[in-house]
């Protein structure tokens, strides 16, 4: 009988052995899933990254393209938004449009108007460029180079019909309307 519990110890301690190395293998592989599923994570975490700085540094160079591309060969929608403050207002007749330009010189500002769109563009000169060549600018928090900004205009406009003018660093348009062009059609 003593032979038989001692044959029975033994073969439950290889049971347990067994279950407990197999428990430890299944332990390890799950383990290597989870350090493989991490390891895809992180991967797809670093492509997004480095997609969002692509994103940066695409929009970058749109911008510098924009600031460096030659007067006749803009077209409306093509430019980047560079925060020109703006008030667009409609009335039955004429669409309003203030846009702020502090500091900028009346000749210093470009207005170009389509039948669907104004773009206006003006030069922020910082104080460094107008002073010697050998002075440092420690701190410069205001906007400087040149800004632009397309604006969408809710209806189309006669050309021919707007006017403009600038006081204290704000331009005001004034845009007529197109009138619908009707006909009347008699029945016969």
């Amino acid at each position: 009988m003593e032979d038989e519990n001692y044959s029975k110890k033994r073969t439950s301690d290889y049971i347990n052995k067994d279950v407990i190395d197999k428990s430890s293998e299944t332990v390890d592989r799950q383990l290597q899933k989870g350090k493989t599923l991490a390891g895809k994570v992180l991967d797809d975490v670093g492509k997004t990254v480095d997609g969002i700085f692509e994103s940066v540094d695409s929009l970058k160079q749109k911008e510098r393209s924009a600031k460096t591309s030659k007067k006749g060969s803009r077209s409306f929608g093509s430019r980047i938004n560079n925060n020109i403050d703006i008030e667009l207002i409609e009335t039955e007749k004429l669409i309003y449009i203030k846009a702020d330009f502090p500091s900028v010189e009346k000749e210093n500002i470009e207005i170009e108007i389509g039948e669907n769109a104004v773009e206006l563009s003006g030069e922020f000169k910082s104080l460094t460029q107008e002073l010697e060549n050998d002075a440092k600018e420690l701190i410069n928090e205001r906007k400087n180079g040149t800004l632009s900004r397309i604006i969408n205009l809710p209806s189309k406009v006669e050309i021919n019909e707007s006017t403009a003018s600038f006081t204290n660093g704000t331009l005001t348009l004034e845009l007529t309307k197109a009138q619908a062009n009707k006909i009347k059609i008699n029945l016969e």
